[in-house]
């Protein structure tokens, strides 16, 4: 009786191992193609893309700042010379 449940244990974990594997090598084909569908220009421009709109709000919170410490405002949209006193 004990062989009978030893097997049944290594069974279960051998399908149990094979799933994982194949869940690892579904995740690795799912890699493997989406780097031949943005390999080349395309994935050039979206690294440019994501690159220059993470430049934009950088400049911007800088730009925000520098209001902020030159002329006490908070408020990025309103003109610099209108939060000067008078």
């Amino acid at each position: 009786m004990a062989g009978t449940v030893s097997c049944s244990a290594s069974v279960s974990l051998l399908r149990e191992c094979c799933r994982l594997l194949l869940c690892v090598l579904s995740i690795h084909w799912m890699i493997m193609c989406l780097n031949v569908v943005m390999s080349g220009q395309r994935r050039r421009w979206l690294r440019t893309f994501f690159f220059w709109q993470t430049e934009e709000r950088f400049h911007g919170r800088v730009a925000r700042a520098r209001a902020r410490l030159t002329h006490g405002t908070t408020d990025s949209d309103s003109p610099a010379h209108c939060n000067i006193p008078a």
